[in-house]
């Protein structure tokens, strides 16, 4: 449970945390994320996939990316691999259209002269450029500056072709009674001329209220939708409170929200996984593997990920799955295990050591996958609160499975350095004795 509050309250600035890098024998390994997620990511010409994305065993050291989603500029980023380099990238891509949420009780929104509904509404996607915002008592008027101009412009032609045109009838009437001729004629040459400008500039009027229609919004890419109160975040904090409180029941219910409501949010991943750890921890297993699943392959989050795939494994050996779990841990290796804590240590060695013991002597080489994790957690953090209970895992590691002289000798070194710590010396001791 501490181990969980920790992660907890890591989870609220993981976003802008970048941390630990690593390098193993498969090579290097990616997370790219965005806001909003579902962003293509391509190398060169290549699509390599959709954000949130984990690349695996990359080769080389330098690629360059670009990450494109319809609707935003495309973000172009020279990333470099190898160690003491970041392994994540997350970007925030900037809108080529804009949104505006209209919280008034029951007014019509109007754009371009069109009714889009009554508010509360969102209204997004709307095209970028300079608007006309107009409200009074029952009305909210949204018009795009060059409708607004076009409008303007027609109607004062339309006012002043008009008023030529009557002078210019008048002035046929006017002479015609005089018996004046040849003025009548002028006159009637006018009213030709001036009745052409006027026609012009109705049908100009009659084609833009027309044309206003298919401008619905020009703006026809624009969504409209009712406007709740609530939003990604807050339905997501709200979930986080109640997993605080172990009520997993309504935080489920937020997650889930989260999930169907927001499909492009930056907090989809992190709901999938949250999601799943609440239905973990309902004993729905089938349930907790769907998500977790889904969190594992298609919304892989560097901060999360190393517990999402052990909660997969987990789920997988306590459903009676072992050989579907030893395919799952084949398809995600390497994986890399950035926990300073060392909480999260324990349980994946004892689900490993479990893989392990239920797949086959053939599959050795997950004990050494599983070792050289503990090898570079040592090497990482020597003067982590966890290295003795570190360094304990790989005496019995070693002891036990893999080589019983080199386990010794690692039982040796924590019996030397840590003889003052009678909970790992205890431990150890029951790991010789056995």
């Amino acid at each position: 449970m501490k181990g969980r509050v920790a992660v907890i309250k890591k989870l609220l600035v993981w976003v802008l945390i970048s941390l630990f890098s690593c390098w193993t024998v498969y090579g290097y390994d990616l997370f790219v994320n965005s806001e909003p997620i579902h962003a293509e990511v391509y190398s060169g010409q290549q699509l390599i996939g959709k954000t949130p994305l984990r690349v695996s065993s990359l080769t080389s050291d330098r690629y360059e990316l670009r990450i494109r989603k319809k609707g935003f500029e495309d973000v172009i980023d020279e990333v470099e691999l190898g160690e003491g380099k970041e392994r994540i990238r997350f970007y925030t891509l900037s809108p080529l259209n804009i949104s505006i949420v209209l919280n008034q009780k029951c007014k019509d929104v109007y754009l371009n002269e069109i009714k889009a509904g009554k508010t509360p509404l969102v209204i997004a996607n709307i095209p970028s450029g300079t608007y006309s915002i107009e409200s009074d008592k029952g009305t909210i008027a949204i018009q795009n500056s060059e409708y607004l101009q076009a409008t303007r412009t027609a109607v004062t032609e339309t006012i002043f072709s008009g008023v030529l045109f009557g002078g210019s009838i008048a002035g046929i009437a006017l002479y015609s009674s005089r018996n004046d001729t040849m003025n009548a004629h002028a006159f009637g040459l006018t009213s030709v001329v001036f009745g052409a400008f006027l026609g012009y500039n109705l049908l100009k009027l009659s084609k833009l209220s027309m044309g206003s229609r298919k401008d619905k919004a020009s703006m026809s890419g624009v969504e409209i939708r009712e406007f709740t109160g609530t939003d990604d975040r807050n339905t997501f904090m709200e979930g986080m409170e109640h997993i605080g409180k172990e009520e997993w029941d309504e935080a489920l219910k937020k997650f889930i929200l989260v999930v169907n409501l927001y499909e492009d949010s930056h907090f989809v991943p992190i709901s999938y996984y949250e999601a799943g750890y609440c239905y973990f921890q309902m004993g729905n297993y089938p349930k907790a593997l769907q998500y977790m699943r889904d969190f594992v392959y298609e919304y892989p989050i560097y901060e999360l990920f190393p517990y999402g795939v052990n909660y997969l494994l987990d789920i997988r050996l306590r459903l009676g799955r072992p050989e579907d779990a030893l395919e799952d841990y084949n398809r995600l290796r390497p994986l890399a295990i950035d926990d300073e804590s060392g909480n999260l240590y324990e349980e994946y060695y004892e689900n490993l050591v479990t893989l392990f013991r239920e797949t086959g002597e053939e599959n050795r080489y997950i004990l050494e996958d599983l070792l050289g994790e503990l090898d570079r957690y040592l090497e990482s953090f020597p003067d982590s609160a966890s290295y003795p209970g570190i360094l304990l895992m790989k005496g019995k590691l070693l002891y036990e499975w893999l080589d019983r002289q080199k386990g010794l000798s690692v039982f040796e070194e924590i019996g030397s350095r840590f003889s003052y710590d009678k909970k790992i010396t205890r431990e150890m001791e029951s790991i010789i004795n056995e």
